[in-house]
């Protein structure tokens, strides 16, 4: 029971944010090109005698290329928990929670180097699981909003990806506000920052891609200390390369003591199809 009490309390500490930008972040470098991408992450529980291994989150994302600086994405995320052994607590053993579909635009510079975000997600989801809308949220800090309520998020967030030159060698920063506003009269408005930085290795034909970073939430207008006000994730991925076809594999590990008491990683299948033969 003390997994879900830490769990109860990660929701209570971040339950008031929300606006997950569409697309993961993890699935590839970026890439202006249209295709399609599942995800499925899996958290890896200290003691998951009482959680059966279908306990996950499934997301499926789409990007279209509109132009050569416009992209349309979106997303929508379904999270499932069944427990062997469910408390007083729990409405029913198993439940599962479709999240707040987002979409969104991205419009890059000239260069190409830099990009903006924007979007929103429209608060569809009425009453999810509690357990089963806390394993989405957590099992990616970009998501950590998908399945809120009575709220509407909106997201601008910068990007910049390095590529210098010839080298395999690239690098991504990415930040900016997400604010939600009430769709309810018992809600409110709060912002948060998001933040992360990755660095990512291609081979030189492209065929294997790997990568690894950091990613932060920081709910900015609460007067507590920042670490007890922000959420941080470390996470490596790999990826082939097959034709138009990618398959991956990626690992997250929590780096706050309340985050690990809810799970102690989480371990992701991705799996991702070019739509078009090459990227614009």
């Amino acid at each position: 029971m003390c997994r879900r009490a830490s769990l109860w309390f990660v929701l209570l500490l971040f339950g008031s944010t929300l606006s997950a930008p569409a697309q993961s972040v993890w699935t590839a470098p970026p890439r202006h090109a249209t295709q399609l991408s599942v995800e499925w992450l899996k958290p890896v529980f200290e003691d998951g005698t009482d959680v059966s291994l279908l306990t996950s989150t499934l997301v499926v994302s789409a990007q279209a290329a509109l132009s050569e600086r416009l992209m349309l994405v979106g997303e929508l995320p379904v999270s499932h928990v069944r427990l062997s052994a469910p408390s007083v607590r729990d409405d029913a053993p198993s439940s599962t929670s479709v999240g707040n579909p987002a979409l969104g635009l991205k419009l890059r510079s000239t260069e190409g180097s830099f990009f903006m975000e924007m979007g929103a997600r429209p608060p569809i989801t009425e009453g999810p699981g509690v357990l089963s809308s806390a394993i989405g949220s957590l099992s990616d800090l970009n998501r950590f909003s998908a399945y809120t309520v009575n709220q509407v998020p909106v997201h601008l967030l910068g990007n910049y990806h390095y590529t210098p030159g010839s080298s395999p060698v690239t690098a991504r920063l990415r930040a900016g506000p997400e604010i939600f506003l009430p769709a309810a009269d018992n809600a409110s408005a709060t912002m948060i920052l998001t933040y992360g930085v990755q660095g990512w290795y291609t081979e030189a034909d492209g065929w294997l891609s790997a990568g690894v970073g950091l990613t932060g939430r920081w709910e900015v207008v609460q007067e507590a200390r920042f670490r007890e006000s922000s959420l941080h994730h470390l996470s490596a991925t790999v990826q082939g390369t097959f034709g138009r076809v990618r398959p991956g594999l990626v690992v997250r590990l929590p780096l706050e003591a309340n985050y690990r008491e809810v799970f102690h990683a989480v371990i992701g299948l991705t799996m991702t199809v070019s739509l078009t033969e090459d990227p614009l």
